[in-house]
């Protein structure tokens, strides 16, 4: 089996600053009626490493059991996979390479900054933040959204937790603005202090979801 063609193959991407593999989400969308978890991974000597697999239409990932695969590989700490898939939850690593340069990961994944495929939106947090449950974006973030014409925007975050937010734009009366999590309840269950930054970052062919995480100053 490890020597036959699969049927299809997809990207995943490591880095070391997480305890987590992403997995490119179209891939997950296409087959999602047939993934589970455990993923079980071949290897050329004839072994099987299993990983385990969080189902996600947004930010599906792999995280325990990927040590001894990315041993068995001499993966290096920030890699960028090609898996073929061989149906029936089966899969194999046909190729992979160092990631030197976040310019150069893909751009479904939470740290990429593709060029032309990637959008960044960074916000102050202050101690404001905490106490309201609407927060006013910058002008160019908000022009972002309402030119997008959405009203409820997915936010996902580095642990897998996904988030629904309302966009509230200019103008729009608002009679009940409670159909997502609000700002300062965000804030808090993230565990965000003041005086980082809040980093959205967009994949440009689905900004309906966008990654979530601090960054220091």
């Amino acid at each position: 089996m490890y020597h036959n063609p699969p049927i299809d193959h997809f990207r995943a991407v490591k880095l070391s600053i997480q305890d987590r593999v992403e997995v490119q989400p179209e891939f997950v969308e296409k087959y999602k009626d047939d993934l589970q978890d455990p993923w079980n991974i071949m290897n050329m000597d004839g072994g099987m490493h299993q990983i385990k697999f969080k189902m996600s239409m947004y930010n599906p990932t792999l995280k325990d059991g990927w040590d001894p695969l990315q041993q068995y590989h001499h993966f290096p700490d920030n890699v960028d996979i090609i898996f073929g898939y061989y149906g029936n939850n089966l899969f194999k690593v046909i190729m992979f390479r160092e990631v030197f340069c976040a310019t150069k990961i893909p751009s479904f994944h939470s740290r990429s900054m593709y060029p032309e495929e990637v959008i960044i939106f960074d916000i102050h947090i202050s101690d404001n933040d905490f106490n309201t449950p609407i927060k006013m974006l910058p002008d160019h973030f908000g022009t972002f959204l309402q030119n997008d014409f959405r009203s409820l925007l997915t936010l996902c975050c580095d642990d897998g937790t996904i988030y629904f937010v309302d966009i509230i734009h200019y103008g729009d009366y608002v009679d009940d603005p409670n159909s997502g999590i609000q700002w300062n309840d965000f804030i808090l269950s993230n565990y965000i202090v003041a005086g980082q930054k809040l980093r959205f970052k967009f994949d440009l062919t689905t900004t309906y979801m966008c990654h979530v995480f601090p960054i220091d100053v």
